[in-house]
């Protein structure tokens, strides 16, 4: 029996970090099997504090143009083992990112977006992130978070005493 997958297009934000690209290869891998198109985000924090270190004329302007040109090259980078089935839509954009992944969800239609938690330990484990559970909270479609990687167990946490 094989299952049939809803989606028609896949919204992936990502940052760059290893557990972006962790939610890039799985939802690269589920779109191929629905069938489905990819969106890859990438949100430029608009709230870098000196962006006139970077132009004179027009600081702003400048900034933002250089590093969506270079978001774009570092995600033909991670697309190079993609599954030439799947057609993937690069999206760069300004702003908050927990607020520009829920609007360009929206302005896309996607159906599904994929993200991935960061491993961390102790008290932070409860939390998931801010972007991640505010995109959760307002999405305007069902959002997938993966947990994160498995650690090894030459790396678990020290037992705790109980009292």
């Amino acid at each position: 029996m094989t299952l049939q997958l809803p989606y028609r297009k896949v919204l992936i934000p990502i940052d760059f970090s290893d557990d972006s690209r962790r939610a890039l290869q799985y939802g690269v891998r589920m779109a191929a099997a629905a069938g489905a198109e990819v969106a890859l985000l990438t949100v430029i924090d608009d709230a870098f504090p000196y962006p006139e270190l970077f132009a004179w004329d027009r600081p702003d302007e400048e900034f933002y143009k250089t590093l969506r040109t270079q978001a774009l090259a570092h995600m033909e980078g991670l697309l190079a083992d993609a599954p030439a089935e799947v057609r993937v839509e690069r999206l760069v954009v300004a702003g908050r990112p927990k607020l520009e992944i829920v609007a360009v969800a929206a302005e896309i239609g996607a159906d599904l977006v994929v993200l991935a938690r960061h491993g961390v330990s102790g008290l932070r484990t409860a939390l998931m992130g801010s972007t991640t559970e505010s995109v959760l909270r307002t999405a305007p479609c069902p959002v997938l978070v993966l947990p994160p990687p498995d650690q090894d167990p030459g790396e678990a946490a020290e037992p705790r005493e109980r009292r």
